[in-house]
């Protein structure tokens, strides 16, 4: 599990300088960081301790936001439902995906990244789920086969 853990943390470091040569004017305003977690517990320090590098890194402004309750599943809710702009980014831990099995009615589906009962759905049954990525060209999502 720890291994899984720092294998995604290294592969969204390593992505982030091609994120940010891709799109020369990203950021032009604050960027929202959002936490699920209480303010000053340790998920809270590490995400602030990341959104201080993240913020000098970008040379923005990174504001983050902690919605506490429901393990995360606000905090969740909050940024699939925020404008796909890429100026509303989450800090992510296990209880995000283990939320998914707990709540029966949540409005969205957090390992696809959707609102649940959107077109998506139904793409999702005819290929067999293949994974989704935000896209350059004012955040739709794109299918990786």
């Amino acid at each position: 599990m720890r291994v899984v853990r720092s294998l995604a943390l290294l592969l969204g470091l390593v992505s982030l300088p091609a994120l940010a040569h891709a799109a020369d004017k990203y950021p032009s305003k604050p960027v929202h960081f959002v936490v699920g977690f209480a303010a000053g517990g340790p998920n809270d320090i590490v995400a602030r301790i990341f959104g201080e590098w993240l913020s000098a890194y970008l040379g923005q402004q990174l504001v983050i936001e902690n919605r506490v309750g429901s393990g995360g599943m606000i905090a969740a809710n909050a940024v699939i439902n925020a404008p796909p702009d890429g100026y509303t980014i989450m800090f992510v831990a296990p209880n995000n995906a283990i939320g998914q099995t707990l709540y029966k009615n949540l409005p969205f589906v957090f390992l696809r990244g959707h609102r649940a009962g959107s077109r998506h759905d139904a793409a999702d049954e005819r290929d067999g789920g293949a994974a989704v990525t935000a896209g350059e060209d004012g955040g739709r999502v794109h299918r990786l086969r």
